[in-house]
């Protein structure tokens, strides 16, 4: 899949990462947002890589990451900052005057990748000749410098795929070849990990993930006889290194409804769901699966984010205008919340949602924590810039909207205009 590079905050908008808040910060402290939180969160991963952060759908939200000042996240080229506790947003930009509309705002970043490492928080964005570069800010929103190029040579055109960076190595693609280099080095010393097979191929998008010490590559495709199918590759240091590690079968997927799946991995193990069917463990080892949540007859589809205690798979379903094979989702009114042993720990109704907002098309699950589900519901439209954010608890199961968020701020049913214009 592919995008122009001037494009890139329309696409992350349909990609889902329609995320936002709003504040600002003095210069040189966290967000105003994330201040009632004053020391380091200890489960904060600093590796570069974070699971619960990394939601393996491209068409989901994927510029996210957690940080001591809370989670990061970005919407329309600007990066905000999300307070769980408080339940607040504020954009990560220190200039009280700003408006935090376009690239003069700190947090200006219009990236499809975010991650936090060793204090820094790293994005991807192009130059003036469309060539994609990894850079570094502050976690107040200044500070931004270039690293390194992850782009060969500019070619008008960019691959939509998340560059990952882990443990010190930065993994990306480009021209159809995923490589690895280390942070802050010369692209020219990056070492070819796999070459893509395009044979047979009508669509193909990829996902990087780590586990451990083990780097991993997922590639989506559509084949040419139309059959949906994932395919997991562990990285090597070469490709003579890199193998083939397991591919979705007719075991797993019965009966592949739509484009969408989700899955994680965890400490060797492959958790995978297709939309319609079952949620299976694999054994990365061995290869074995096992089915651990029985979905089909229950669910006519569906999607999954997972966090490191829990599964949460809501019932949307493909949306009927563009079909089951757009990755476009429609509804959505019931998450449940299910444990790694593959039992039904709660059901939660979000009929509360659609009674305070009737025009609401489309609820989508962006990531997961150990306590809570982050959802959004789209009003008016699949990917409307209107939409109300929520965080869901997994134990209680209480519907609470994130204030600041702004897309609450935004009629669905205004010109977009009259929006600009202030009209309401």
């Amino acid at each position: 899949m592919k995008l122009l590079p001037k494009t890139c905050a329309l696409f992350s908008l349909l990609c889902a990462s329609a995320l936002v808040l709003c504040s600002c910060s003095g210069r040189g402290t966290p967000p105003q947002a994330a201040q009632s939180t004053p020391s380091p969160a200890p489960s904060v991963d600093t590796s570069g890589f974070q699971q619960n952060m990394c939601v393996s759908n491209v068409f989901r939200m994927n510029s996210v990451c957690q940080t001591p000042f809370g989670y990061y996240l970005q919407s329309e080229g600007i990066v905000y900052a999300l307070d769980p506790q408080t339940k607040r947003m504020a954009p990560v930009c220190s200039r009280p005057e700003c408006r935090h509309g376009d690239e003069h705002c700190n947090g200006w970043i219009n990236s499809l990748f975010l991650s936090y490492y060793n204090g820094m928080v790293y994005y991807a964005n192009s130059d003036s000749e469309d060539c994609w570069h990894l850079y570094a800010m502050q976690p107040d929103g200044t500070g931004h410098r270039k690293i390194q190029s992850i782009q060969f040579e500019a070619t008008g055109m960019i691959h939509s795929y998340q560059p990952m960076l882990y443990n010190g190595t930065v993994y990306f693609i480009d021209s159809g070849a995923l490589y690895s280099v280390a942070l802050g080095a010369d692209i020219h010393t990056a070492v070819r990990l796999l070459a893509e097979d395009s044979t047979s191929k009508l669509e193909s998008s990829w996902k990087f993930w780590a586990d451990d010490s083990a780097a991993y590559a997922m590639n989506h495709v559509l084949r040419a006889d139309g059959v949906y199918q994932d395919v997991l590759y562990q990285l090597g240091t070469d490709e003579a290194g890199t193998k083939e590690l397991w591919r979705s079968s007719q075991t797993q997927v019965p009966q592949q409804r739509d484009s969408c799946s989700s899955w994680y991995i965890s400490h060797g193990q492959l958790y995978y769901y297709a939309s319609g069917n079952d949620v299976w463990r694999i054994d990365l080892n061995s290869g074995q699966a096992h089915q651990l949540i029985g979905l089909t007859g229950v669910l006519e589809s569906g999607t999954a984010v997972f966090s490191q205690s829990a599964i949460a798979v809501l019932n949307d379903t493909p949306d009927p205008q563009w079909g089951p094979q757009s990755g476009y989702r429609s509804g959505g009114d019931t998450l449940r919340i299910y444990d790694y042993t593959g039992v039904l720990r709660r059901e939660i109704s979000l009929s509360a949602i659609y009674q305070a907002y009737p025009d609401v098309a489309h609820c989508t699950m962006v990531f997961a924590d150990d306590s809570s589900v982050y959802l959004l519901a789209y009003r008016g439209m699949e990917h409307s810039p209107s939409s109300v954010f929520y965080q869901i608890s997994q134990d209680s199961g209480a519907l609470n909207e994130i204030a600041g968020w702004i897309g609450s701020a935004l009629n669905p049913h205004t010109p977009d205009w009259q929006e600009e214009e202030g009209v309401r």
